[in-house]
C-alpha cells in the first residue's frame, strides 16, 4: 500500500486547504529516490516540510499524520492528535492511496459536537472512489475522479451495519482490512520532550556516530548503563540526560526508528529533524532513504525543517514543500517545484534571498528589531544599566 496524495479543506490556519502530493512531477531518471507505483506514476521516497518559525509546519505535519493514521491504522477521529482549533465543522479530508493494483480515493466530512464542554470529531459522511491500474493512461488523470461513482457511500450503509460502524470510525476499513498496510511511526511528541528510550542494549555503530566515546550503553526497566571506552562506568537512574547528550539521545532514538521503518518500507513523521543535531548527521539520515541500496522497500522519510541550507541534500525539488505564511497570518503549503524550475540555483540561496515571499524573516521586522535593541542599549548607558 501506498500512500498517493493528502488533502483538507475548510480548516483553519490554511485558507486555501493544505495538499501535500507524494507523486513525483519532476522528471525521474533510474537513480532518482522515488519508489515506482505503476508505469510513470513514482513516490517520493524523502518529503520535506521547509519554513519559518510559525508558518505552520508542525499543524501541518500533524495534521499528514493524523490522516495516515486513519488508512494505515484503522485509528478513528476520537484517537487522533489533532492540532487546538484547526480542524472545523464540515472539515473535508481526501486521501488517495494505492493497493493491490488499484488506485484509490477516500473523501470524509468531518464534523463536531460538543459532549460535556469537550469537542468530539465524527465521520459525518463518506465515500470511496476506486480506478484499476489500466484506467490511469497518464499522471493527469491519476486524481481525476469527476467521472467515477463512489464504490462505497456511508450513508448508502444499511443501519445494521452502520450500528456496528462507531460515527468516528472511518469506512475505509472495508478496502484495507485484507492488505499489509506499512508502518507509520511519528517523532512529533519527541520534538520537545528528550529522553532516551530504546529498551536493551543499544547499536554501537548508530551510538557512537553521535558519541564515538561510548563503548557500552544499555537501557533497563528503570536504569540507563553507560560503559565508555576509558572503562569508566555510570549508572543513570533517569532517562540518560545526566549522561547522554541531547544528540546522543535524541539520534540514538531516531536512528532506532529509521531502522524499523527502513526495513518495513513504512512512513515516519519527525518535526523539526535539525534538533539537538549538526548538518552532516541530518544529511546522512536524509541519505539512508535516498540510498536504494538501503532503502529497498520504498520507505518514506516525511519530516519538517527551518533550515533551508538541508535541502542542498535532496536532489529533487517536487518533493519540497514551502510553508508560507501571508501578511493575513494564512499559512499556505506551496510546492517548490511550482515555483522553482532552475537546478542551476542552490535552493537555500533562493528561500534565504526572500525571493519567494515567506521564506525568509521581513525585512521591515529585522529593522524594527535592530532599532528597537539600539534604542534598549541608550536607554541602558543614560540609566547607568548593566
Amino acid at each position: 500500500m501506498e500512500i498517493l496524495r493528502i488533502e483538507y479543506q475548510n480548516i483553519n490556519v490554511f485558507k486555501e486547504g493544505l495538499i501535500v502530493d507524494f507523486t513525483t512531477k519532476d522528471r525521474v531518471f533510474e537513480y532518482s529516490p522515488v519508489t515506482k507505483i505503476y508505469n510513470t506514476i513514482h513516490t517520493n521516497n524523502v518529503i520535506c516540510l521547509v519554513g519559518i518559525n510559525a508558518s505552520g509546519k508542525s499543524v501541518a505535519l500533524r495534521l499528514m499524520n493524523a490522516a495516515m493514521q486513519v488508512i494505515l491504522e484503522n485509528k478513528g477521529l476520537n484517537e487522533l492528535n489533532f492540532a487546538p482549533g484547526i480542524i472545523k465543522d464540515g472539515t473535508i479530508l481526501t486521501i488517495d492511496f494505492y493497493v493491490n493494483e488499484n488506485f484509490y480515493r477516500l473523501t470524509s466530512e468531518i464534523k463536531i459536537e460538543n459532549l460535556n464542554n469537550r469537542l468530539e470529531y465524527y465521520f459525518n459522511d463518506e465515500k470511496i472512489y476506486n480506478k484499476s491500474k489500466s484506467e490511469i493512461k497518464n499522471r493527469k488523470e491519476l486524481f481525476d475522479y469527476s467521472k467515477k461513482d463512489p464504490i462505497y457511500h456511508r450513508t448508502d450503509f444499511e443501519q445494521n451495519k452502520l450500528s456496528l460502524l462507531k460515527k468516528y470510525d472511518s469506512i475505509i476499513s472495508i478496502i484495507t482490512k485484507d492488505f499489509y498496510r506499512p508502518l507509520l511511526i511519528n517523532f512529533l511528541s519527541e520534538t520537545n520532550h528528550n529522553m532516551y528510550m530504546i529498551p536493551g542494549k543499544a547499536k554501537m555503530e548508530i551510538i557512537n556516530l553521535f558519541d564515538d566515546s561510548i563503548k557500552e550503553l544499555t537501557k533497563k526497566e528503570y536504569s540507563i548503563n553507560v560503559t565508555f571506552k576509558n572503562n569508566s562506568k555510570y549508572i543513570s537512574d533517569d532517562f540518560g540526560e545526566d549522561l547522554l547528550s541531547s544528540g546522543t539521545i535524541r539520534g540514538g532514538n531516531l536512528l532506532y526508528y529509521v531502522k524499523l521503518v527502513l526495513n518495513a518500507g513504512g512512513i515516519l513523521v519527525i518535526d523539526e529533524l535539525e534538533n539537538h543535531m549538526n548538518k552532516r548527521l541530518i544529511e546522512i539520515i536524509i541519505d539512508l532513504f535516498e540510498d536504494k541500496d538501503i532503502n529497498k522497500k520504498g520507505a518514506t522519510l516525511l519530516f519538517s525543517t527551518h533550515y533551508v541550507e538541508i535541502l542542498e541534500t535532496i536532489d529533487r525539488k517536487d518533493n519540497i514543500y514551502l510553508m508560507l505564511r501571508d501578511d493575513d497570518y494564512v499559512s499556505r503549503a506551496v510546492r517548490y517545484a511550482d515555483k522553482v524550475s532552475r537546478n542551476d540555483v542552490k535552493k537555500s540561496d533562493i528561500l534565504l534571498s526572500n525571493y519567494i515571499n515567506g521564506t525568509s524573516p521581513k525585512y521591515e521586522n529585522v529593522e524594527k528589531l535592530r532599532e528597537f535593541m539600539c534604542k534598549s542599549m541608550s536607554e541602558g548607558e543614560s540609566s547607568g544599566e548593566e
